[in-house]
This record gives structure tokens, C-alpha cells and sequence, in this order.
């Protein structure tokens, strides 16, 4: 047997790369570990497809998330889980605070069914490090109830401080916060078209406060699409629009 050998295999090696920093590119996972990009693309979409990394899009890159709870393979190892590996060889990550500029601020209900959603809405508008997040019970929806006024407060304050350019108002199906619609229908769209009736008040108090008209967007409840509630001019207020954006959960 030759000396040129290592403990682990290069999936072992790749995983631990990720769970250091979740950004890294082909190449540089490539030249981390001492392989080829396309045996280490080859490698991700093996730990994607057996559940050790979960791959999402931020702008032009891929992100990934490590699934700790997943069991290691070989019947020597197999009750134990990757996290208690990663535990031993990881000692820090490389997740560094983003220095560039707040793009939005985000105001989401905290309901914990909706949170994994709410991240891969952030992640597709690239927004996932760019962005202020605001968890209040009702989310969006809640500006327009009576008691808005502290989180029109809050707004108002990280406005003040970042400049961000948008602002997002995000509504969930099924919501039962205080002052907000609940509906015991699946379908987004239909849900949707009653938690609207709020936007006339929570839009123009946000553009009053503001300066910034907001976008209204919509987590449904099982299918996993985003809807984005789209304004329409006051002569059809009573036919509002619903775009869904087919952009099915991240497995």
C-alpha cells in the first residue's frame, strides 16, 4: 500500500468544505480538496440526492445547507449522524456578515411552519444577506390592523439607518395572528384574495411613513409557490390580481 492515503473519502471532504463555507464555488471546492470540478459537482449532487446538503439559489451562486440530522453511511458509522462528525472536524465557519448595502426591509409573521419558505423567498430575490427582517405575529398582513403603529416605528427606524431601495410585506395562508384573515382554504390564490382587502390600508400607511410604495407577497400553505400580491389601480380594486411564481420548495 502506498503513503498517498487519507481517513476520508473525498465526499467526506467535500461535505466538510460546505459546512466551513456554505458559498463555495465548483472551483474552489475543487481546489480545497484536491479534485477536479467536475468530479466535485459530481460528488455535491451525491451529498444533495442523499439528503447531506440541501442547494438553494442566491443570485448567481449556489448556497448550501447541511442536513446535520442525516445518518453517516457505512455500517461502521451508521449510528452516528453527520453533525457529529462535523462537530470533531469543523472548528469554525466562514459565514462573514455581508458588507454590502441593505437592499430591503422584510416584514414576516413568526410562525415557525413558514420560516424555511420565508428564507428561499429572501434567497431567490437575492435578498437572503441583503436584507433587514422584521418577524411580527401576522406579518405584513398585521399593517394593516389597528395596532401598526410599532412596526411602522420599526420600519421607519431601518429606514432611516440603511436606505434600502424595497420593501416587502409578507402574508401566510392560514394565519391567525390578531386583526389578520383566517382562511381554512389550501388554495394561495383564494386566500389570498381575502387577506388583499388589508393592502389598502397596510400599503399606504407604509408609502405615507415611508416614502417606499411595498410589495405585498403571499407564503402558501402546501405547495410550497410563491404568490406576489401585485397593487392594482383603484377603478379595479375589486378584481385583484394574484401572479403565482412557480418556483417549487428547494427538496
Amino acid at each position: 500500500m502506498g503513503g498517498d492515503w487519507t481517513f476520508f473519502t473525498n465526499h467526506g471532504y467535500v461535505l466538510m468544505a460546505l459546512a466551513r463555507q456554505p458559498d463555495l464555488r465548483l472551483r474552489d471546492i475543487a481546489e480545497v480538496v484536491g479534485i477536479t470540478e467536475r468530479a466535485a459537482q459530481g460528488i455535491v449532487n451525491d451529498l444533495v440526492t442523499a439528503g447531506y446538503l440541501e442547494r438553494s439559489r442566491e443570485g448567481r451562486r449556489n448556497r448550501y445547507r447541511v442536513h446535520g440530522e442525516t445518518a453517516l453511511r457505512h455500517l461502521l458509522s451508521q449510528s452516528y449522524r453527520a453533525a457529529d462528525l462535523l462537530r470533531v472536524m469543523v472548528s469554525e465557519t466562514e459565514v462573514k456578515p455581508d458588507e454590502g448595502p441593505c437592499r430591503a426591509v422584510v416584514v414576516a409573521c413568526g410562525d415557525y411552519r413558514y420560516q424555511r419558505a420565508l428564507q428561499e423567498l429572501l434567497s431567490w430575490e437575492g435578498l437572503l444577506e441583503h436584507a433587514e427582517l422584521v418577524l411580527w405575529p401576522g406579518g405584513g398582513a398585521r399593517l394593516g390592523a389597528p395596532d401598526a403603529d410599532q412596526v411602522l416605528d420599526e420600519l421607519d427606524r431601518i429606514v432611516a439607518a440603511h436606505k434600502p431601495g424595497r420593501v416587502l410585506l409578507v402574508a401566510h395562508q392560514g394565519c391567525i395572528a390578531p386583526g389578520v384573515f383566517a382562511s381554512g382554504q389550501r388554495d394561495p390564490v383564494a386566500t389570498s384574495r381575502a387577506l388583499i382587502r388589508l393592502r389598502r390600508r397596510s400599503t399606504s400607511k407604509v408609502e405615507a411613513r415611508l416614502g417606499i410604495a411595498p410589495e405585498l407577497w403571499f407564503l402558501g400553505e402546501r405547495w410550497g409557490r410563491r404568490v406576489a400580491l401585485r397593487t392594482e389601480p383603484e377603478s379595479s380594486m375589486g378584481s385583484p390580481r394574484a401572479t403565482r411564481l412557480d418556483k417549487p420548495r428547494t427538496a
